[in-house]
């Protein structure tokens, strides 16, 4: 399966006149053009249990408890792609002309921060839920990652790389 990445390009400082590496403040359309978005803010957790933190005051970091949120970086993906996609996941479920499995999602996990066969509750950026099942794999996703599966390229790139909560659910 493919990941589409969505680095962004890296701001420049270029060199005052005198070649101090310093400007005068002032900014160019060039400048406004390399300016980097700030990373989303998480809306604040609706849970009222504490979590049990077993990352060393890093919440990134470990594997997911079950009810326990833990901050996760999330990417997206698409079941067939150019370099070899097979559009079946690492658990076997063809995911060619679907990305749900049931009523959930389907994501790929490193299999030790979230078990496969996990069903999941994700809080996007944007303070949107859905449920998923870690049915899948990946080459990148290793520690605090995850991977959402997406139906088009297009999506893939509208979703970006954000930084999300999850939590296994208990049934």
């Amino acid at each position: 399966m493919a990941e589409v990445d969505e680095d962004e390009p890296a701001s420049e400082v270029q060199p005052a006149e005198d070649g101090s590496g310093e400007n005068d403040g002032a900014t160019t359309d060039e400048d406004a053009a390399t300016v980097e978005e700030e990373e989303p803010v998480l809306p604040p957790r609706t849970d009222t249990e504490d979590a049990v933190d077993d990352t060393n005051g890093d919440s990134s970091v470990g594997s997911a408890g079950e009810g326990d949120w833990l901050t996760y970086e999330a990417t997206a993906y698409i079941a067939l792609c150019d370099s070899g996609c097979s559009g079946v996941t690492a658990t076997g479920i063809d995911v060619r002309d679907s990305i749900y499995r049931g009523a959930d999602r389907i994501i790929a996990v490193d299999p030790a921060s979230i078990a496969l066969g996990s069903r999941v509750e994700v809080r996007l950026a944007d303070g949107t839920t859905f449920t998923a099942q870690a049915q899948d794999t990946g080459a990148a996703i290793k520690g605090a990652k995850i991977d959402v599966l997406v139906a088009t390229e297009a999506d893939a790139w509208n979703f970006g790389r954000q930084s999300v909560e999850v939590r296994i659910l208990n049934d």
